[in-house]
């Protein structure tokens, strides 16, 4: 008998974020709003090595869940460079920066983000990135 996602999750997962994920990703579940909780459990909870181990295992992850989490637990640790190795495209992490950039986050968040940023740009984004931070909010 092959048990329900459901049952797999209420029953299976309880208190195990990782392997709820991965049942996501088998199933292609795509409810954002379910998958952003599990991932922020899981991230808050776990080691960054074993956040990079289950992201290079899955196939079905979105970054723009994804980096805000890591960011925001992870401030002034490199993570770009581990991004792009677990299979994430250079320009939409380059958006996800962007975007985070011209949020609310946290002042220091951006500065860890823009350091982090100084090495992972291949060409002019760190310069673009580092003006659009300073004129509009002083960092």
């Amino acid at each position: 008998m092959l048990l329900s996602a459901e049952s797999l999750l209420n029953d299976y997962c309880y208190n195990e974020p990782d392997l709820a994920l991965e049942i996501f990703d088998v199933i292609n579940y795509d409810y954002k709003d379910q998958i952003k909780k599990y991932y922020k459990e899981f991230i808050k909870n776990s080691a960054l090595e074993e956040v990079f181990n289950l992201l290079d295992k899955i196939n079905n992850k979105d970054l723009s869940i994804i980096m805000g989490l890591l960011i925001e637990n992870n401030i002034n640790k490199p993570l770009l460079h581990r991004l792009l190795a677990v299979g994430f495209e250079y320009n939409d992490i380059l958006i996800n920066v962007k975007s985070i950039l011209m949020s609310t986050a946290h002042p220091n968040v951006k500065r860890s983000l823009l350091t982090d940023l100084k090495s992972f740009a291949k060409f002019n984004e760190f310069n673009e990135y580092s003006i659009i931070c300073s004129s509009a909010f002083g960092i």
